[in-house]
């Protein structure tokens, strides 16, 4: 079966799309079902979190040459999702996985706050400073 798409309007839960009004259709009427709700992850909020490290990535000076990746991986761990692992390279961030399977909106903005506060630190600014800059940003 796939996946259906449903919002909640009163106590009611109506089809978001094409897709899902027509796999809503195929389901027997007045028998039981059972199903498990997962409230969606927000796109825009995901993209606003690289945004942010990006500008962190952009203006750090206390991690040197290292890639994007590597930066998300340490602010995500210095954020305390994750840990520092010895390796023959040091300490290795390895972060939690932030997908959107495995992490929920809520969560996500969490973590978005956390990341926040921590290249705030990083960086020496305010966290109104690089909001608005990620309006400008984005």
């Amino acid at each position: 079966m796939s996946k259906i798409y449903l919002k909640r309007v009163g106590f009611h839960l109506l089809p978001t799309d094409q897709e899902s009004l027509i796999a809503l259709k195929k389901l027997p009427l007045d028998k039981p079902l059972s199903c498990e709700v997962k409230q969606t992850r927000n796109y825009q909020f995901h993209k606003k979190f690289f945004a942010l490290l990006d500008i962190g990535y952009d203006n750090t000076q206390k991690f040197g040459n290292c890639s994007k990746k590597t930066y998300r991986a340490f602010i995500t761990v210095l954020a305390g999702y994750g840990k520092l692992v010895k390796s023959e390279y040091g300490m290795t961030p390895e972060p939690e996985s932030i997908s959107f399977a495995n992490m929920t909106q809520d969560d996500f903005e969490e973590l978005y706050k956390d990341a926040l506060s921590t290249i705030c630190i990083d960086i020496g600014s305010t966290s109104d400073e690089i909001e608005q800059n990620l309006i400008n940003f984005m």
